[in-house]
């Protein structure tokens, strides 16, 4: 599951993508339809069904200048 949030901590609706063990997905703007105004320093939270395994999680944004994508890792929330 993944929880999207505008920059201010707002939240803004839910993605679901089902995946296999050991596998791979790929969602795309992820944040479309979810404001209407263009989302700002959003993030989201991903984390799997029931609780258990583990996910590695991370972002490409396109820069509007230069059109090259740009790595995000993902971060672990501060508790």
């Amino acid at each position: 599951q993944i929880e999207l949030f505008s920059g201010d901590g707002t939240d803004l609706g839910q993605r679901k993508l089902d995946l296999g063990p050991e596998s791979f997905g790929q969602l795309t703007r992820v944040f479309d339809g979810l404001a209407r105004t263009p989302v700002v320093g959003g993030y989201a939270v991903v984390t799997t069904a029931g609780g258990g395994g583990g996910v590695l999680a991370y972002a490409s944004v396109v820069d509007n200048r230069t059109g090259d994508p740009v790595f995000l890792p993902a971060a672990t929330p501060a508790e």
